[in-house]
């Protein structure tokens, strides 16, 4: 596949440019300049060590946010470098541990803070937040960042020349990529399409961005009877969602095909 990289501008940081037919054939990645772009690629090549830092579900109230921690320890294996779920998911727990990790991943809500996006969060435990601000003032370094949250990766719209969002403040604060949404994307799929992204992300060299468009690209073309049987494979990491496709009235039917479900998830960085 070709590779191109989208500097969006005002209104266009809000289409899911990415998700265009032409997805087959390029591999669409974002930056909100070039110059972030050139840093992202610097941290992305000091960056080799996988160690995962995993925020899940803090306020409770995302079911299959737990079926996305038992995948992601699944994948990393010994790289698992910190697991912080429910009550213990607070500020200063969480800051010390993106010290030490190299990709963090957030199962958790997102905020977008509209025309001011600086305030911009993501939710912790016990109603605290997790700033953009906060994470700006903090010197991190961190090869990739997973946001599997609800319209994290949205921009603010009195920005003409220059997106601002959590992505770009992201790579402004010292990280290599980040894997956001564009609007709240369903639980369970969200849970699926971040699974298929480690697999396929950890299973060849470091190029998040392709794996996160076959990530895609898998979900929009599996039918039920191939989820059910991927699920399976999957041991207990979905609990029995497997049956809800299996007992499904048309087995070749693809559930996700609408670009609702898989085109939110967008790549900004290196």
């Amino acid at each position: 596949c070709s590779r191109a990289t989208l500097i969006p501008t005002g209104r266009l940081g809000f289409l899911p440019l990415h998700a265009t037919q032409s997805a087959r054939r390029v591999v669409w990645s974002y930056a909100p300049n070039a110059r972030a772009t050139l840093v992202a690629r610097r941290i992305a090549t000091e960056s080799r060590e996988r160690r995962l830092m995993l925020v899940s579900n803090p306020d409770g109230s995302l079911p299959h946010a737990d079926s996305e921690a038992r995948a992601a320890e699944r994948a990393f294996g010994a790289g698992i470098q910190a697991v912080i779920s429910g009550a213990d998911a607070l500020p200063l727990r969480v800051e010390l541990a993106m010290q030490d990790a190299s990709v963090w991943h957030f199962a958790t809500h997102g905020r977008w803070g509209g025309d001011a996006p600086l305030r911009s969060h993501l939710g912790l435990a016990n109603g605290e937040r997790m700033t953009l601000v906060r994470i700006l003032e903090l010197k991190v370094h961190a090869r990739l960042v997973i946001l599997s949250a609800c319209d994290s990766g949205l921009a603010g719209r009195r920005m003409p020349d220059e997106v601002v969002s959590f992505p770009a403040g992201l790579l402004r604060a010292g990280v290599g990529g980040v894997v956001s949404s564009m609007w709240p994307v369903q639980d369970l799929s969200t849970a699926l399409i971040i699974t298929r992204f480690y697999q396929e992300w950890l299973a060849q060299d470091d190029d998040p961005a392709g794996a996160l468009a076959k990530a895609q690209w898998w979900m929009s073309q599996t039918t039920n009877h191939e989820l059910a049987q991927w699920i399976h494979r999957q041991g207990d990491t979905f609990g029995d969602a497997a049956l809800w496709f299996l007992l499904a009235p048309h087995r070749r039917a693809r559930p996700f095909a609408d670009p609702h479900f898989w085109a939110g998830f967008y790549y900004t960085g290196a």
